[in-house]
């Protein structure tokens, strides 16, 4: 009879529970993860710190109110008295942060077809005399560019 030993008997016998404990160690944590996600959204933050409403555990019973008319109702919630009032918006007293300068530099890297927009934006006449004279300044810096001749080409002939 041969002995014990010189049969085959596999490589992994003391490896097993360490795998089986990190298989359970990391279905602890990706349920941790899972439920902290999935729980999120019932957090609630109030003034005295931060508690859970889960709305499947919440108590559901109603309080015994009593109305205007002297009934006693059942009332699962406060009442609210909400006025809603959506007005026309008034942009007139906001300017630009950046300012028309900014503008206007952003105009002349833009291309062409875009100037016009831009133009419409800087309606007041002081303003865009400012962006004539900067279109003419590149002119004198010797730096126009192709969109300049065409803006130049279609601009009205009373501009200097």
């Amino acid at each position: 009879m041969a002995n014990n030993s010189e049969f085959y008997r596999g490589k992994r016998k003391k490896t097993a529970p360490a795998l089986i404990a990190t298989i359970i160690i990391l279905a602890v944590i990706a349920f941790a993860v899972m439920l902290f996600y999935g729980l999120q959204k019932y957090i609630v933050v109030t003034n005295s710190g931060l508690h859970l409403e889960i709305p499947f555990l919440q108590d559901d019973s109603a309080k015994p109110v009593q109305s205007d008319d002297g009934e006693v109702v059942q009332q699962s919630f406060e009442p609210v008295n909400a006025q809603l009032e959506i007005g026309q918006a008034d942009y007139s007293n906001i300017k630009a942060v950046a300012g028309e300068k900014y503008l206007i530099d952003g105009t002349l890297m833009m291309p062409f077809r875009l100037w016009s927009h831009a133009e419409q934006a800087l309606a007041d006449k002081e303003e865009h005399q400012r962006f004539v004279d900067r279109v003419y300044q590149d002119f004198k810096d010797g730096k126009p560019t192709a969109d300049h001749y065409c803006w130049l080409w279609k601009a009205p002939r009373s501009e200097p």
